[in-house]
């Protein structure tokens, strides 16, 4: 599983992982998988799992959907190894969801 994370993460039905397999894969230091692509998985999760957002972009959400979101990606987001993205990726993939960290993370 580790070393072919994509295998489970490309899977048709990866959206519908519980979360506490999705934790347990995320947190692997084995796990085989570029960090960035580790965070549009697990957003792309979260995102899933509210079927009831109006949309996919971030400045297009109320109030209301940031906090869903941040509920939904509570226990996962301190998981993910952003200190090992480039400066490029955060910018672009991470900083457009800024709401949903707290203070402390960003």
């Amino acid at each position: 599983m580790a070393k072919t994370p994509e295998k489970i993460f490309k899977s048709l039905d990866f959206t519908s992982l519980p979360e506490k397999s999705l934790i347990s894969l995320i947190k692997r230091d084995d796990l085989q998988m570029k960090e960035i692509e580790v965070w549009e998985h697990v957003l792309k999760w979260g995102l899933k799992q509210n079927k009831n957002l109006i949309s996919d972009d971030p400045n297009a959400w109320t109030d209301d959907d940031l906090r869903i979101m941040e509920n939904t990606l509570r226990n996962c987001l301190p998981l993910i190894r952003f200190y090992s993205l480039s400066s490029k990726e955060f910018l672009h993939e991470v900083r457009p969801y800024k709401k949903l960290f707290k203070q402390q993370f960003y």
